[in-house]
């Protein structure tokens, strides 16, 4: 599921993982907790393409010296604007490929997703 604010959101949470840092849960943790749990209750599912709709389908990367992130979302068939997200996925890239120039990052990332994605992908193309 998509979380927005997601890394805000569990800030405190998360801080309690980190070395050297006192574990405290405390009233910020429990709230963190209770506000997680209600945007897992609240947030949009994932939703599968719709090979039989000819609305266009969408992969989007976004590519770093660290990782690639990728989406894959399809637009809504009454109002384009509104993309109905069907995955998410991210690579991580090792020492070697962390060093690309950034056009060649951006390609690598393209392929990579392009990759994790083929089988979601084939289907939409038939």
């Amino acid at each position: 599921m998509f979380i927005k604010n997601f890394a805000h959101r569990v800030h405190a949470l998360t801080m309690l993982t980190r070395k050297n840092y006192p574990f405290v849960f405390g009233p910020e943790q429990i709230a963190a907790q209770e506000d997680l749990k209600q945007a897992l209750l609240d947030s949009p599912a994932l939703r599968p393409i719709d090979y039989s709709s000819s609305s266009p389908v969408i992969l989007a990367v976004d590519t770093s010296h660290i990782a690639v992130g990728y989406l894959l979302s399809q637009c809504d068939p009454d109002n384009p604007k509104i993309r109905r997200y069907a995955k998410f996925g991210s690579i991580t890239l090792n020492d070697r490929e962390s060093r690309f120039s950034q056009p060649k990052l951006e390609l690598y990332g393209l392929y990579r997703a392009l990759g994790a994605m083929r089988d979601i992908l084939l289907v939409c193309a038939t």
